[in-house]
C-alpha cells in the first residue's frame, strides 16, 4: 500500500515540476490530452477508436461524442492573412499585416458500441509567415477522416481492433517571393483507403498493455491546380502523392488505485522521424462524478509540454475540457479541447 501512495505521488510531482512548453500537435479526446496522450493502454471511452481500436471492447453497451479543439500562436494575424487571399486575385504582400503564425484545428465524434463503431476526426493546420512586408507565404493542409471500426476480444486477457478509414486530404498554399519573380496560388485534393491496427492486453484489473499502428495504407494522390499571377498562366497539378502520419505507439497503464489511473506512451513517427513520450495521471472522486488530469508530452530531447483537464460524468452525460502549454518558434501556444458525450 504505502509503495503504491509513493509512486502516484512521486508520478504527480514529475508531471509539475517538469511541465514546461514544447512544440507539439492537437490531439483528439478531452480525456486522453488531459493525460498528455498517453492512453494506448487506457482507450476506454468515446474516444478508444483513435487511440486504440481495440479498447472499443470496454464500451458497455453504446457511447456518443463531439468534441472541437484550437491551438495556435498569433492566431488573429493568420486568420486575417487567410481571410484576404481569393481565387484570380494577385497577392500582394503590402495588403497583409507583417507577422508570422499557426493554427491546428481538430474536430472528432461519432457512435460506438462495443464491437462496432463509425466515426470521424478532422485535423486542420495553417501557418502564414509576412514578416519582411515584401515576402508572403500561406499555407493550409486538411486531413479528413472517417472510420468504421471493429473490435473482438480473444480469451480473457486480449482484445485486437480494426479501423477501416476513409481519408480526404486538402493541401493549398499562396507564395509571394519578389526575388525569385514568384506570385501564385496552388490547390490539390484527394482520397483513399488507410488502416489502423490496435491491440489491448489485460495482465490484470491494474495493469494493461496496448499497441497501435495507425494509418497503415498506400501515399494518396493529389490533383488540383496552380494559378501563377505574373505570367497569367494556370497549370493543372496531377501526379503528386502525399504520405499520411504514420506512427506507432505502445504503451502501459497502471491503476495502484481504484480512482487512480496512471499512464505511459511511447510513440514513434514515421512520417516525420520523431520519437515522442507521454505520461499521463488522472484521479477521480466523488463516485467518479469529477475527474482531475495531468500529463506532459515532448519529442526526444525537446522540453517537455504540459497539459491538464478536468471531466465532469452527470449520470449518462460525460463533459470534459483540456488545455496543452507549448512552444512555437520561441513562443508560447495554448491549445484548449472541449468534448460532450453520452454513455450507456
Amino acid at each position: 500500500m504505502l509503495k503504491r501512495i509513493l509512486a502516484s505521488v512521486l508520478s504527480v510531482v514529475f508531471l509539475i515540476i517538469l511541465a514546461v512548453p514544447a512544440c507539439g500537435s492537437i490531439g483528439l479526446g478531452t480525456r486522453a490530452m488531459g493525460m498528455g496522450g498517453a492512453f494506448t493502454a487506457v482507450a476506454d471511452d468515446e474516444s478508444a477508436f483513435y487511440w486504440n481500436p481495440a479498447g472499443i471492447t470496454q464500451i458497455r453497451f453504446i457511447s456518443v461524442m463531439l468534441g472541437a479543439g484550437a491551438q495556435g500562436e498569433d492566431f488573429d494575424f493568420i486568420m486575417d492573412t487567410v481571410d484576404n487571399i481569393s481565387d484570380r486575385e494577385e497577392l500582394k504582400p503590402e495588403d497583409f499585416e507583417k507577422g508570422s503564425g499557426f493554427f491546428n484545428l481538430g474536430l472528432i465524434g461519432g457512435v460506438t458500441t462495443r464491437y462496432v463503431g463509425v466515426n470521424f476526426y478532422s485535423e486542420t493546420s495553417g501557418f502564414a509567415e509576412n514578416v519582411t512586408g515584401s515576402d508572403l507565404y500561406v499555407e493550409l493542409n486538411n486531413f479528413t477522416y472517417g472510420a468504421a471500426t471493429l473490435a473482438g476480444n480473444f480469451g480473457e486477457k486480449i482484445a485486437v481492433g480494426l479501423n477501416v478509414k476513409r481519408v480526404v486530404v486538402g493541401i493549398g498554399y499562396g507564395e509571394v517571393d519578389p526575388l525569385h519573380s514568384i506570385n501564385e496560388t496552388a490547390y490539390a485534393d484527394g482520397d483513399g483507403l488507410a488502416f489502423d491496427l490496435g491491440v489491448l492486453y489485460r495482465l490484470s484489473d491494474q495493469v494493461r498493455f496496448g499497441f497501435i499502428a495507425r494509418n497503415l495504407g498506400k501515399d494518396i494522390k493529389l490533383t488540383g491546380e496552380s494559378y501563377d499571377y505574373l505570367a497569367d498562366e494556370e497549370d493543372v497539378i496531377d501526379g503528386i502523392t502525399i504520405e499520411l502520419p504514420r506512427d506507432y505507439a505502445v504503451g502501459v497503464s497502471y491503476r495502484p488505485f481504484k480512482n487512480t489511473l496512471l499512464a505511459f506512451d511511447l510513440q514513434r513517427a514515421d512520417t516525420y522521424d520523431e520519437t515522442r513520450f507521454r505520461i499521463g495521471f488522472e484521479q477521480t472522486a466523488l463516485w467518479n462524478i469529477i475527474a482531475l488530469r495531468l500529463g506532459a508530452y515532448t519529442i526526444k530531447d525537446e522540453p517537455l509540454a504540459l497539459t491538464a483537464g478536468l471531466g465532469f460524468k452527470l449520470g449518462p452525460i460525460n463533459l470534459g475540457v483540456a488545455a496543452v502549454k507549448e512552444e512555437f518558434n520561441d513562443k508560447e501556444a495554448t491549445e484548449a479541447i472541449v468534448t460532450a458525450g453520452i454513455r450507456f
